[in-house]
C-alpha cells in the first residue's frame, strides 16, 4: 500500500557525484565523498481514508499566505519559506521548541489518485491536503466487425 514515495534532496543527481564516484564507491552511503543535506522533518501525518490521500502537517505560526503547494507532473510540493528575523530585540531562549523554520516537503503521487483535485485547509495550526482518489478508468470495448 505505498502510495506516494518521498522526494529527497538526495534523489537529485549530482554531477560531481555521478561522474567521478558512482562507479568507483558504488552506490554504498559509507562511501559518499560528499555529505548530504541534513534534511529538518517537519511533523507530518500520511493516511488513506474512503476520500482519499490525506497529508496534515504541523503549521504552527503560519498563515495560508505563508505556505506554498505546487504540483508539477506527478510531484506534489509543500514549502514555507521563512523570512530572517529583523527585529531589534533579541530574547535569550532558555528552550526554544516552537520554532518556524523553512521547509520543503516533496512526495511523488501515485496513479491511483487524482492530483489535480488537491485541496488544502488551513486550520488551528494543521495544514490539512487532501488527494481523492481518482475514479477508475474502464478500458474502452470496441467491436471490430469482420468483413
Amino acid at each position: 500500500m505505498n502510495y506516494l514515495t518521498t522526494v529527497r534532496s538526495r534523489d537529485i543527481p549530482s554531477l560531481f557525484n555521478d561522474l567521478f564516484f558512482k562507479d568507483f564507491f558504488g552506490e554504498d552511503d559509507f562511501f559518499s565523498p560528499l555529505p548530504t543535506i541534513k534534511k529538518i522533518e517537519y511533523p507530518t501525518d500520511i493516511y488513506e481514508t474512503e476520500e482519499g490521500l490525506n497529508i496534515d502537517i504541523a503549521a504552527v505560526g503560519l498563515d495560508k499566505p505563508d505556505v506554498k503547494i505546487d504540483i508539477k507532473d506527478d510531484v506534489l510540493t509543500v514549502s514555507h519559506a521563512k523570512e530572517a528575523s529583523t527585529s531589534e530585540k533579541e530574547e535569550r531562549y532558555a528552550y526554544r521548541g516552537i520554532t518556524q523554520k523553512s521547509f520543503k516537503l516533496a512526495w511523488r503521487i501515485n496513479e491511483k489518485f487524482d492530483i489535480t483535485k488537491t485541496t488544502a485547509s488551513l486550520e488551528k495550526g494543521l495544514l490539512k491536503i487532501v488527494i481523492p482518489i481518482a475514479p477508475e478508468k474502464k478500458p474502452k470495448e470496441i467491436e471490430v466487425k469482420v468483413q
